[in-house]
């Protein structure tokens, strides 16, 4: 049951939607996935799903970094390319191309656990990589055909500025919460990363990071068991004062209260 959920990815995973909707935020960024999309979760995101419909069905695979490499070996860059700048993909063609892609994923899904299944195999790994590989020439492929379709090249370019400010944010969260630290990692003035954040999020640097950071912080309070000053000291806050001030302002409550509430 996917309602209500919040997780944390440690590994790449790929969804594909067979039915129903659901809106989800990953790294705060909203997308709505419904029948025959396909998304990817990268390590490290922070996956929170916000509404799923009743008919909602979908087959996720998860990929750990030794399978991604190996499968990627002398893969065309444009394949890499492509999976990393569209993570959500709809795979809408003509209604027969539609089956047959259906049929083609969950066929590789379906390979996947029953070579899994087949403990005693002797060519298993080799069998998993040739079946990840064409899942991922296949994805890669099907963003080329209905990837994006918009045109509005100036737009896109600022999308490309956003999901890399966010993918700063991804690897530097706890090292700093200032806008003007990641613009100028950017090459970036803070005042035209801010228009970026705005034009394509709708939201200001700031809020974004400090969102980013809440959410961190909360799977940090209820799913480790690091005390609160040693959380503190990761996040690089000055004292365990500074992040109780700091995640009060955000959440209404003491990072103390809301372990002890237990609930995102």
């Amino acid at each position: 049951d996917f309602r209500n959920q919040s997780m944390k990815s440690t590994v790449i995973t790929f969804m594909f939607v067979l039915d129903g909707s659901v809106d989800i935020d990953i790294n705060l960024e909203q997308f709505q996935l419904t029948k025959e999309m396909s998304c990817m979760f990268f390590p490290g995101e922070v996956v929170e799903f916000k509404r799923v419909s009743d008919d909602f069905e979908a087959r996720l695979l998860k990929l750990d970094n030794v399978m991604i490499s190996s499968a990627i070996v002398r893969m065309e860059l444009r394949v890499l390319e492509a999976l990393h700048s569209h993570r959500v993909s709809n795979l809408r063609g003509s209604q027969v191309v539609n089956t047959m892609q259906l049929r083609y994923i969950t066929n590789i899904v379906d390979n996947l656990d029953i070579i899994y299944r087949n403990a005693s195999g002797v060519y298993r790994n080799e069998q998993a990589l040739c079946q990840v590989r064409c899942l991922l020439c296949f994805v890669a492929d099907m963003i080329d055909r209905y990837g994006d379709e918009s045109g509005n090249s100036k737009y896109n370019r600022l999308q490309d500025h956003f999901r890399s400010f966010m993918n700063l944010i991804s690897k530097h969260y706890k090292e700093s919460r200032e806008v003007s630290y990641y613009a100028e990692m950017m090459s970036l003035t803070p005042k035209y990363l801010n228009y970026i954040c705005n034009t394509v999020a709708k939201c200001t640097c700031k809020s974004f990071i400090d969102k980013y950071i809440i959410v961190q912080l909360k799977n940090e309070l209820l799913k480790t068991s690091k005390t609160i000053q040693e959380i503190a000291y990761e996040y690089n806050f000055a004292n365990q004062s500074f992040l109780g001030c700091y995640f009060k302002k955000y959440t209404g409550m003491s990072p103390r209260k809301f372990r002890n509430e237990g609930t995102l």
